[in-house]
């Protein structure tokens, strides 16, 4: 059987012109899982990531929210390592319930395991002291909390942003390829997993957002999967974007694509982690990567759509 695995943002479950309800988010996961329902029944064996750089911020604000309130309760502070682990708890919940309902309108005979996934990082990544990560949504400027570090995102509006250190290693990779040889579709590496560092024999968690498609990318190479999807809210990956001579890349190489991120073509604010999280996964010894969106994914993986990027010497 084929493995797959799917990675999918955390804004697919929050869209920008739309408030962000459980409702609306329990809406998109049912679109999700028809997705995953068709690859499944395709005969693929599919494991799903997922983002949350919106529901992470969420959980982070509430809580501030609440010890700020009541603070003579003594509310403990909530750390954001833990805040990761709550949104994987949170989003795994939403995809796979909403995955289980797809499975049995179609009768569909095969189990959703969702797994909380931690990921080592390197305690001097230069990511501790540049924080670039994006959560939680635009607010005005004057609203954000002094201690928080922002950037500005257009008409007075910033976004927190957090430290995102590479991934070394994703300690449940193994959980992941067995479960998927048992015929099961994992949910595994939510919000890029929960940050650790290694002290001695020791595991500590740190407070961090690792990208998904990082994690995506080694959790595939780490379980043995060959096709790595990255979802996005495009249907192809494009050159010269926003400009008259805008093209859509349909077939490339990881070298073709390895000049066009040199040359500045996909921002480190837009495609630029995807690509190289492509490129990772492709160096490392996977097969193949497709980037489109959630609508063209499942005729993408049957070559009619989305970008598909392979090494030179296939």
């Amino acid at each position: 059987m084929t493995s797959v695995l799917v990675a999918i943002g955390g804004n697919a479950l929050v869209l920008e012109n739309e408030l962000p309800t459980l409702d609306a988010q329990h809406r998109r996961a049912e679109e999700l899982s028809k997705v995953i329902a068709d690859l499944a029944e395709e005969g693929y064996s599919v494991t799903v990531t997922h983002g949350n750089g919106p529901q992470v911020g969420f959980i982070m604000r509430r809580a501030e929210y609440v010890s700020q309130s009541l603070e003579s309760l003594r509310i403990p502070e909530l750390p954001l390592w833990l805040a990761v682990a709550d949104s994987q708890g949170g989003i795994g919940h939403i995809l796979s319930n909403a995955l289980n309902c797809t499975l049995r309108e179609r009768n569909i005979k095969k189990c959703v395991t969702a797994v909380v996934t931690h990921c080592v990082v390197d305690q001097e990544d230069r990511a501790f002291k540049e924080p670039n990560k994006p959560i939680g949504v635009p607010i005005p400027k004057e609203q954000a909390p002094i201690n928080w570090e922002t950037i500005e995102v257009g008409n007075n509006m910033v976004r927190r942003v957090v430290p995102s250190p590479k991934p070394k290693r994703i300690l449940e990779s193994c959980a992941v390829a067995t479960l998927m040889k048992d015929n099961q579709i994992v949910i595994a590496g939510g919000g890029g997993g929960i940050p650790l560092i290694e002290e001695g024999h020791r595991l500590i968690p740190v407070d961090a957002v690792v990208d998904k498609d990082r994690t995506s990318a080694l959790m595939a190479l780490q379980a043995g999967i060959k096709t790595l999807i990255l979802l996005t809210g495009v249907p192809n990956v494009v050159l010269n974007w926003g400009t008259k001579n805008q093209e859509a890349i349909h077939d490339a190489t990881n070298a073709e694509m390895h000049g066009w991120l040199d040359d500045g073509q996909f921002p480190a604010g837009s495609m630029g982690p995807k690509i190289e999280a492509a490129l990772e996964f492709l160096q490392g010894g996977g097969e193949r990567v497709i980037i489109t969106n959630i609508e063209t994914a499942a005729s993408a993986l049957a070559g009619q759509g989305g970008t598909h990027i392979t090494k030179e010497n296939q």
